[in-house]
């Protein structure tokens, strides 16, 4: 069994030689009985007000700068999710709500959540505020929740600070106006397929957009299950999803702000099948409205896995210039799970997920030019792994100084005494490292 020494027992500080990451946000998707949310990168940046001048940190090194050697640590259960905001702070969501500093320190935030509530997948606003969603343990009953900059439920959403979603959950998305997506897998004549609801910055739901309220795409029978979502800035939402083909295969629907399927590959929809199974595993649009989709594929026969990146354009064509025809293959070694993409400034593109063993995994971040290569100074060749602990990666964020935050599940990992390896949560940490 990997020991982690000297686990602090100070929430939020450091986690010292704890270098890796977190909980897929797929459990928290399966927590609600929802397609699995896939870290929607796009907004992550935002937060509350410009970062103040920042000491430069090493490319794909950890920041020593940040809570003890790079991390802050949270120990227990209640941890799993975070928010970035562009001053460096950070804002870790569960059973309670935890602000960490610009340094990686706590400070206090909100007040105590009811007993049972968790809130999950948050999206920050430029103003410090915080979106996010807020279920039982049961996932039965969800709502959107809007947090002021202290942490207090906002006046002016809803109400008292909560608008209901029902059963309507699953990727939350804000836009730079200041609109609110979510996107959900939810039964249309029996057959499950993608939604997308609208609503307005004081949380009322936007009853022009799509249909009655919610816009949809439906595939001739066929099921679809929503895996992840983003927005850019003008509104378009872009929806990740799975089909239930015989060997299933992915898709990606672009919605208009009015949601309608807008101009976008073939009628507004983009799909890819390979020669085998293939799992759609995040997706994250850039300032210049390209597409990124990751995925894998599953071959028949050889039963070799595959991993994919695939860059679209605007219209929704493969990005051919991008490395391999548009399909970047390879990353992270080519066995890696991908659980976040968060384009950067100048074109650049960073790719997180775990790499090694599926049950004891480490994280792994490659940042790639706007060519699809691996960016050299950047780690180690252009990646940087993390391989003190044992993790799962929940999300990804970039602050104004440059610099990368990953936040995350720490497991400790090894064999029981029947030779197969076992995981033990310890708590949640987030990682600073150069971009």
């Amino acid at each position: 069994m990997r020991r982690i020494p000297g686990l602090p027992r100070k929430p939020g500080a450091g986690a010292g030689a704890v270098r890796c990451l977190v909980q897929g946000t797929r459990s928290l998707g399966q927590l609600v009985a929802v397609a699995a949310l896939t870290c929607a990168v796009v907004g992550c940046g935002g937060g509350d007000g410009a970062s103040p001048a920042a000491a430069p940190v090493a490319s794909g090194k950890l920041d020593p700068a940040y809570g003890a050697a790079g991390s802050a640590f949270l120990p227990g259960e209640d941890y799993f999710e975070m928010a970035t905001a562009r001053d460096g702070s950070v804002i870790v969501t569960g059973r309670t709500l935890v602000r960490l500093d610009p340094s990686g320190e706590s400070v206090p935030f909100g007040e105590p959540l009811p007993p049972g509530r968790i809130v999950y997948g948050p999206v920050p606003d430029p103003a410090g505020n915080l979106y996010a969603k807020i279920s039982d343990i049961t996932g039965s009953a969800t709502a959107l929740a809007k947090f002021d900059s202290q942490g207090r439920p906002a006046s002016d959403f809803g109400i008292a600070g909560v608008t209901s979603l029902g059963v309507f959950s699953g990727p939350l998305l804000r836009d730079p106006a200041g609109q609110l997506y979510v996107a959900a897998t939810f039964p249309s004549g029996g057959i499950e397929t993608m939604w997308v609801a609208k609503y307005d910055p004081s949380g009322r739901q936007s009853s022009s957009y799509g249909i009655g309220g919610f816009a949809k795409v439906e595939f001739g029978g066929q099921r679809a299950f929503v895996k992840g979502a983003a927005v850019d800035a003008d509104g378009n939402v872009y929806v990740l999803g799975s089909l239930s083909l015989s060997t299933s295969g992915i898709v990606v629907a672009k919605f208009d702000p009015n949601g309608r399927l807008a101009d976008f590959a073939t009628g507004g929809v983009w799909t890819r099948t390979c020669n085998g199974s293939m799992e759609p595993e995040a997706i994250a649009v850039d300032a210049s409205r390209n597409v990124f989709v990751a995925a894998g594929c599953f071959h028949l026969g050889s039963g070799a896995s595959e991993l994919m990146l695939f860059k679209l354009d605007p219209q929704g064509n493969v990005a051919v210039p991008f490395r391999d025809g548009g399909l970047r293959a390879g990353l992270l070694g080519g066995s890696a799970l991908i659980r976040a993409i968060l384009p950067g400034p100048g074109g650049v593109v960073y790719v997180a997920g775990e790499i090694g063993d599926r049950e004891c995994a480490d994280l792994a971040v490659t940042k790639l030019d706007p060519q699809g290569n691996e960016v050299a100074p950047f780690g180690n060749n252009g990646i940087a792994i993390l391989n003190n602990a044992d993790d799962k990666l929940t999300n990804l964020g970039l602050d104004d100084a440059g610099r990368l935050y990953f936040g995350g599940t720490v497991y400790t990992c090894g064999p029981s005494l029947v030779g197969v390896n076992v995981k033990r949560k310890l708590g949640f940490a987030v990682y600073r490292i150069g971009g």
